[in-house]
């Protein structure tokens, strides 16, 4: 981050200085007081089962050299006081951004996001300098966060963006000022809050509110939902996608050997051939948007092909690891019925001599869909591969129920309360040589049994 002064922060945020220095230097913004921050700005953020404000004094002993407060109080550095410090952390990052005249590339969707953004990130920095999300910090907090990472060199920035309800990514936009806009798909994610997929696009679609005159939008045309976009800007649109002819990039051609995948790019005339070093047609769109970002900006044919071979996915998704003759699909980061589908996918595809075991568990935030959701996860099981299906929780009780009722054989099903039970039945239960999908929504943590699989 370039410095900033304690004047900056009282004009971005229209807060009091209660006490210190206009003038006075900060070289860094911190929401965490434990962390060592020697002439930083911390910001007090109020959550729900935490007050940030009750550790100001533990921030300034850590070297924080001001605070942003929102509740009057003395403590051994300068104080700024604001309504909101969540809304002030966001306002801080809005007017630090206008201190570039770099573009960003904003991306959303309900499954994807990550992975996507990832990969458009792998293929500019093959010739830009890029700031790029962190995991997902793709919220009020961890966006705001992202963007006052941007220092002089860096010459284009690719963040994401979640959502839960409508006016989140409204705001969120408003920060970065994307000169891009990607959109994954529309799926089933946050349907608890926003109550139908029509009204989840409307939500996702508020980052148009502020793409520039040369704004670009980039979205997946196997989606049948995003083809709407077009309905909704002015803005230049490019389609991908696999199943509709009518995108104007499309992939065909698609082989997968080992852990990577191969394919061809269509384009007009073109026909670029590309291999990708992860598994799954999903995998295939998600190069497919970075490839239409990448073209956006001016990257060759022979850089992007380049730059799609030292891709590396994330921690948690779609992670194969090999340990004592047993592969693990480590896949638990987040969980939702077309994510699921895509594992299970890539559970197929890999060529080993042992059986093929789902271990799947809670898909959360679906409210009234949650029945429906899973059910339809068990018929993916069913037209899947796997010759076993484990489940963990009460609402994943409906995989097993469908998969039976579809004809999946009860015989080949288990279902369990809690990730205990599954680790000490998988003991005695995995072989080696079998391949295990470890997928469920993020609450769930699933990383404990992919680690003990792992390690027993």
């Amino acid at each position: 981050m370039q410095n900033l002064t304690v004047l900056d922060i009282l004009q971005a945020t229209g807060g009091t200085l209660l006490k210190g220095n206009p003038n006075r230097v900060l070289t860094d913004i911190s929401t965490d007081s434990r962390a060592k921050q020697p002439g930083s700005l911390f910001v007090a953020i109020v959550g729900a089962r935490f007050d940030g404000n009750d550790y100001v004094e533990d921030a300034a002993v850590n070297g924080a050299a001001c605070c942003v407060v929102s509740k009057r109080m003395d403590a051994p550095c300068d104080l700024i006081l604001v309504d909101d410090t969540t809304t002030a952390l966001g306002d801080i990052a809005a007017y630090y951004r206008n201190k570039f005249d770099i573009p960003f590339v904003g991306i959303t969707g309900s499954v994807g996001k990550t992975t996507t953004k990832d990969m458009i990130s792998c293929a500019l920095e093959e010739k830009y300098r890029v700031l790029k999300t962190l995991g997902n910090f793709n919220n009020n907090i961890g966006l705001p966060l992202t963007v006052l990472r941007l220092d002089e060199f860096n010459e284009i920035g690719v963040t994401e963006m979640g959502m839960s309800g409508f006016g989140e990514i409204d705001y969120l936009a408003k920060i970065v000022r994307p000169e891009t806009a990607v959109f994954t798909n529309i799926g089933l994610s946050h349907i608890e809050k926003l109550g139908s997929r029509e009204n989840i696009l409307k939500a996702k679609a508020e980052m148009l509110n502020y793409l520039p005159e040369n704004g670009y939008v980039v979205f997946c045309g196997d989606d049948d939902l995003l083809w709407n976009i077009k309905e909704m800007t002015d803005r230049k649109v490019i389609t991908y996608g696999i199943d509709n002819p009518d995108c104007d990039v499309t992939a065909k051609n698609i082989t997968q050997n080992g852990e990577t995948t191969e394919f061809d790019i269509c384009v007009a005339k073109e026909q670029i051939h590309v291999s990708i070093p992860v598994l799954g047609t999903h995998n295939v769109k998600n190069a497919l948007a970075a490839f239409c970002v990448a073209r956006r900006y001016s990257l060759t044919n022979a850089e992007i092909v380049s730059a799609f071979k030292n891709y590396k996915p994330g921690k948690m998704r779609q992670n194969i690891i090999e340990e004592k003759g047993v592969t693990v699909i480590n896949d638990c980061y987040n969980a939702s019925p077309s994510s699921v589908e895509a594992g299970l996918k890539i559970l197929a595809q890999i060529d080993k001599k042992g059986r093929k075991i789902a271990i799947l568990g809670d898909m959360l935030e679906l409210g009234d869909y949650s029945e429906y959701a899973h059910k339809l996860v068990g018929e993916y099981v069913v037209n899947s591969k796997a010759d076993f299906l484990i489940t963990v929780g009460e609402a994943s009780e409906n995989i097993v129920k469908s998969a039976i009722e579809k004809g999946f054989s009860a015989d080949k099903c288990k279902s369990f309360k809690c990730n205990k039970q599954v680790m000490d039945f998988c003991d005695s239960f995995i072989q080696e040589g079998d391949v295990v999908l470890v997928k469920a929504s993020r609450s769930m943590k699933f990383e404990e049994i992919t680690e003990h699989i792992v390690h027993f």
